[in-house]
């Protein structure tokens, strides 16, 4: 796989991460979460990006540290929960559905950049990141 992080289980945001939300916890959230949603992946992902659960403002001690890393967990998790339908999910519907909600319109107010013709955007993966998809 891509992007492993070897030493994973070492790196200090994980091991805070896995004080908080262990394996169990982790299976009771996600009971049907797709094969691709593992723990493990989630854990390898985290050691992506050591300032997740791994900062604060100001105030390093771990109890601090901890406080903070429980809001960030929180945050995460009720995107991922929201986007992806609990992990069940890797791609929104306007991955496989065209319909009008799916297409890039300049009309729509909430849009920030300029359609392009022959493409349309949906989200994918846990938190649906926005990529863009050709039709036509």
């Amino acid at each position: 796989m891509i992007g492993l992080v070897p030493d994973y289980l070492q790196k200090s945001n994980v091991i805070r991460a896995k004080s908080i939300l262990n394996e169990n916890l982790w299976n009771s959230l996600f009971p049907n979460a797709l094969p691709i949603y593992t723990y493990e992946n989630f854990l390898q992902a985290m050691a992506k990006y050591p300032k997740f659960c791994d900062e604060t403002n100001g105030d390093i001690s771990e109890s601090n540290l901890e406080n903070s890393c429980k809001i960030e967990l929180a945050t995460l998790l009720a995107h991922i929960i929201k986007s992806s339908d609990s992990l069940q999910k890797v791609e929104d519907d306007c991955a496989t559905t065209l319909g009008d909600d799916c297409i890039y319109s300049d009309n729509n107010d909430q849009d920030r950049y300029e359609r392009v013709e022959g493409q349309y955007y949906y989200g994918r993966g846990p938190v649906m990141m926005k990529t863009v998809k050709f039709y036509g």
